[in-house]
């Protein structure tokens, strides 16, 4: 909560800036072949941009505001707060990945659930 006693909005999972993209999208009832003349991309690089494979640059923010609305601060903001929480969670995954492999030789007589055989001998 903040000082002001309001809340703060904390997800607990990553969406790309191109979801916002693909809702407006609906909302108009343009596909993205239609979208991608509009913004003048190649379908494809629109297709990137909404599975959040493309990042959204200030040239690509600068088209999204005059083809969809919201400022280019918008849209580089969601690009940015994106990259943070992928950014974040592979940090995350290497700090638990770390912590497991240490408790694992501290506890060799554990097997290594990572190591395990993927089809296991049948007696």
């Amino acid at each position: 909560m903040k000082d002001d006693g309001t809340k703060v909005f904390n997800p607990d999972w990553i969406e790309p800036p191109g979801t916002t993209i693909a809702d407006l999208l609906t909302e108009r009832g343009w596909t993205q072949v239609e979208f991608s003349r509009r913004i003048d991309y190649a379908p494809k690089h629109v297709n990137l941009l909404i599975k959040g494979r493309a990042a959204i640059t200030e040239e690509t923010a600068l088209r999204l505001e005059r083809v969809i609305g919201g400022t280019v601060g918008f849209w580089l903001n969601r690009e940015a707060r994106y990259r943070e929480a992928l950014t974040r969670q592979s940090e995350n995954n290497s700090l638990i990945n770390e912590q497991a492999q240490r408790i694992q030789s501290n506890y060799p007589e554990f097997p290594d659930s990572s190591k395990a055989k993927a089809n296991p001998e049948k007696k």
